[in-house]
């Protein structure tokens, strides 16, 4: 026969309560031991060893947000720098246009002093907008225009010497064509003997030419060309570029000159625009 289940009504054993305060007492007990003997050291060793990986785990997402932030606040720290160092440059070619001037003034200019109006070059700083996209200009969108006393023709410099001139113009930006443009020309000077020539850009960034040069010219390799202040453009003894290679066309008879830029625009943000005023000119008194 079946036997009948007969339900436990009435449970038998430790209560609840009475495990609790046996686990707390031994919990006391162990922390007391604990304390003054060393005797669960091996056995906590052993357990950190265990859990250790699991540690660096749990810590890597932490650890690369910590990088990730220190990083991003070095790169700021250079970028915040690199533009102090920029605007500190700008104010030293003040002095060197400045000097330039004066120097190119006291050597050709002060047998005219007396029919000639006086000019002068006023700095404006400005900085890169954008690079526009052009596959046969090498051209800079800067951040100043009409506004800001800008106009076609003014050339632009770094701290190293010629960048460009300004051929497109709006109220609040300007068009930089770069030195090395095809359809560029610069009356230049050879500041070892006072050559008088003009280089043409050649169609890549910093890569000038001075074409058609009979064979008994005298420009060596490593000569420097500066602005020559003919035309009225681009002021005299701006440092434009260096002689670094001589082709001759053995055909024609005539040299080729290759000059290589001092300026760097493709490096920098920030390049002064220098706008030429003459004494009497109403817009220095305004």
């Amino acid at each position: 026969m079946q036997k009948k289940y007969i339900p436990n009504l009435f449970h038998h054993g430790i209560s609840v309560f009475a495990k609790f305060l046996l686990l707390a007492t031994v919990s006391v007990l162990l922390l007391l031991i604990d304390s003054k003997y060393s005797f669960f050291d091996p056995l906590r060793k052993t357990i950190s060893s265990i859990i250790y990986p699991f540690q660096r785990i749990v810590l890597i997402p932490k650890h690369a947000f910590k990088k990730i932030n220190d990083w991003i606040e070095i790169a700021n720290s250079i970028d915040y720098k690199s533009e102090i160092l920029q605007q500190q440059k700008i104010k030293l070619i003040e002095l060197m246009v400045h000097k330039l001037q004066i120097t190119e003034e006291n050597n050709e200019l002060k047998r005219l002093l007396g029919i000639k109006k006086l000019s002068k070059q006023i700095p404006i700083a400005v900085e890169v907008f954008y690079e526009p996209n052009k596959f046969f200009n090498h051209r800079l969108i800067i951040n100043q225009g009409s506004k800001s006393g800008l106009d076609i023709g003014i050339p632009i410099i770094d701290e190293y010497g010629l960048v460009g001139q300004i051929v497109r113009i709006s109220s609040m930006t300007s068009e930089i064509a770069l030195i090395g443009e095809s359809n560029t020309s610069i009356p230049v000077k050879n500041s070892r003997n006072g050559l008088r020539l003009i280089a043409f850009g050649s169609g890549s960034l910093r890569k000038l030419e001075i074409r058609y040069l009979s064979e008994n010219s005298d420009i060596k390799i490593g000569d420097v060309f500066v602005t020559s202040g003919i035309g009225g453009i681009f002021p005299p003894g701006l440092p434009v570029a260096k002689v670094t290679e001589i082709q001759i066309d053995k055909i024609s008879g005539f040299k080729l000159a290759v000059l290589e830029g001092f300026s760097f625009p493709e490096n920098h943000r920030y390049f002064l625009a220098l706008k030429t005023v003459f004494e009497n000119d109403n817009s220095e008194n305004s």
